[in-house]
């Protein structure tokens, strides 16, 4: 991994905001880039910000293992946008728990929001509102940080739209998911959202069309799989979500999962208190989370 935007503490400060290149962190201001918080680097400065990061000397900065490194967003702009059934192997896995079948049948891509009140750090403890659904899943995804604002956006010019990368699990609630029939409920819960380790800017990564993603579950492997399988890329989903509305720097577009969710096994797998899960995309780092 090259440069990744984050947010972070150090010795019980209150949080800094800055970049981690070659191992080592410096916050923004040290690199002379005024912005108080991840989104204000990217709203202000944009590419050029990264392009200043990149020419600056990291040699001084703190070690990885010094701090703690924070969610990169502590909220955002709008409720987060989901595409749900994006790659096809978990889009057959489902179609047995669908309650809508016509989801499973469609060929169009599957929009949703998710509320984001409270978004749980990269190695933060995730509360488990086990006393309001124990029906609760996993779901890796690469999410899509938009970084230019836009309208009927072509899905040509749809990448100079986006800032960078980063992971998300979309913690879901599944009896919530089915018993309202919308997703927003299921998928809403605080802390329900989990996020970073931090943005890794759009340069950084070479194809965002060829990147693994990986789920541990307790050290067992359960989702494996690639952006390459997903049925609408970066490009198009852009393109789609745009015409008629606007994006805007820091709205973020989680791209959908893959299969090997929890509800996908036959019986279910379930998280429950205690489990950890382990996320990891190429390019942009692993998540590790502790049910509590």
């Amino acid at each position: 991994m090259g440069i990744c935007l984050i947010n972070y503490a150090h010795e019980g400060s209150a949080y800094k905001s800055g970049a981690l290149k070659d191992g080592r962190i410096l916050s923004f201001e040290d690199m002379g880039l005024q912005c108080g918080s991840v989104y204000d680097c990217i709203f202000k400065h944009g590419e050029d910000g990264v392009n200043k990061i990149r020419e600056t000397d990291f040699s001084k900065g703190l070690k990885v293992d010094e701090v703690e490194i924070l969610s990169p967003f502590f909220s955002t702009p709008h409720d987060i946008i989901c595409v749900g059934l994006n790659y096809q192997a978990h889009k057959d896995e489902s179609q047995s728990f669908l309650s809508n079948k016509e989801l499973y049948s469609t060929t169009d891509a599957v929009y949703f929001s998710k509320r984001a009140y409270k978004i749980t750090g990269p190695y933060e403890d995730i509360e488990a509102r086990t006393d309001l659904d124990d029906k609760i899943d996993y779901e890796c995804e690469l999410a899509i940080v938009i970084g230019k604002q836009g309208r009927d956006i072509s899905e040509e010019n749809a990448l100079d739209h986006v800032f960078g990368y980063t992971i998300v699990n979309d913690l879901s609630s599944r009896t919530f998911q089915k018993r309202h029939g919308q997703w927003y409920k299921g998928k809403s819960l605080d802390g329900y959202t989990v996020m970073g380790p931090g943005v890794v800017p759009k340069s950084e990564i070479m194809d965002v069309g060829n990147l693994n993603l990986k789920t541990w579950v307790n050290g067992e492997l359960r989702q494996d799989s690639n952006t390459k399988y997903m049925m609408k890329s970066v490009s198009r989903l852009i393109y789609e979500l745009s015409q008629g509305i606007t994006l805007v720097p820091g709205d973020i577009i989680a791209t959908g999962t893959p299969e090997g969710v929890g509800q996908g096994f036959n019986p279910p797998k379930w998280l429950k208190k205690g489990d950890v899960i382990e996320m990891e995309i190429d390019g942009i780092g692993k998540m590790r989370n502790r049910l509590v």
